[in-house]
């Protein structure tokens, strides 16, 4: 039996630029000169050109709608993906360093173009909306006092949710003078409780919320909303950083038992011990603003060892 070898046809891209140009333009004079793979090549080249506006180098007056429009649409993915890097969110005020990403010029867009208006459709911002609207916009979003980071979810359905929500009125939540009031409340309490701690018991290992005061109102208003969809019980788990905190200001377990258990004084409370204070869970019943009444219940976190 004998094996004969056909040769195989190099790729395109294996071929010399000076010999594509030389073939390019022979074909130009006598199409049916090059060959078929060659032609096709050539045709579907020339195709390309014929479609695609020159994308130019950004100077000013430039008014193509194709560069304009790409640009555009890689300046929001830009956003989307990378401007949670530029949010303010330093808590020494210190200014990040803005990925270059951000920048007219990463997209091929310049000053002139600011006050082209846009048609994104991809945008809760108006039609007549210009260049600079959007990045005002943009700036609001991700390069603000939260960083949101979207790009990398892979399912279409759960990023354009979060997208939603997040660009809707830029993220911001209209509240009322009186759920301003509220939330402000919250957030003192939940402070004044670690800096008395803090103060009273400095040696004591209490794992603080210290910094995350926020969740405090977090779960209070997930409590009111579940609470509006028909919950009637809650039942939390968490680990040990804030846990007095939330024992305190969300199930509302009283200062004189949680003091009593800093003072190692706890076997004659009714509920007694048998594990560290961060470590108990805890029961109660929570009226909310609504009149309605939620049962809350924070799951025992054993210690580790134990587990």
């Amino acid at each position: 039996m004998s094996l004969v070898s056909k040769a195989i046809a190099p790729a395109v891209n294996a071929w010399s630029a000076d010999y594509l140009e030389q073939q390019y333009r022979a074909w130009k004079a006598d199409p049916g000169s090059a060959p078929a793979d060659l032609q096709a090549f050539f045709q579907g080249f020339e195709l390309a050109q014929s479609q695609t506006m020159p994308v130019q180098s950004g100077a000013p007056g430039d008014s193509g709608d194709t560069r304009f429009a790409v640009g555009v649409h890689a300046l929001i993915h830009a956003y989307r993906s990378q401007g949670h890097i530029a949010a303010q969110t330093d808590p020494f005020g210190r200014k990040p360093t803005r990925p270059a990403a951000l920048s007219l010029s990463s997209h091929n867009l310049v000053d002139a173009d600011l006050q082209r208006p846009i048609n994104t459709g991809v945008t809760p911002l108006p039609a007549s909306a210009t260049l600079a609207e959007l990045i005002a916009f943009l700036e609001r979003t991700y390069c603000g006092p939260i960083g949101v980071q979207l790009a990398h979810i892979s399912d279409p359905v759960e990023q354009k949710w979060l997208l939603d929500r997040c660009e809707v009125n830029s993220g911001r939540v209209d509240l009322s003078r009186g759920q301003k009031a509220h939330i402000l409340e919250r957030l003192i309490q939940a402070e004044m409780f670690e800096r008395f701690l803090q103060n009273r018991y400095p040696g004591e290992k209490r794992f603080s919320l210290e910094g995350g005061e926020s969740l405090i109102v977090f779960i209070d208003r997930v409590i009111e909303a579940a609470s509006a969809l028909g919950a009637n019980e809650m039942v939390l788990g968490m680990a040990h950083r804030g846990r007095l905190n939330v024992l305190r200001n969300i199930l509302g377990k009283s200062l004189e038992q949680i003091f009593t258990e800093f003072e190692d004084a706890w076997a004659s409370l009714v509920e007694g011990g048998g594990d560290v204070k961060y470590h108990r869970g805890y029961s109660s019943q929570k009226q909310l603003a609504s009149g309605k009444i939620m049962k809350l219940v924070m799951a025992s976190n054993p210690s580790h060892l134990e587990s």
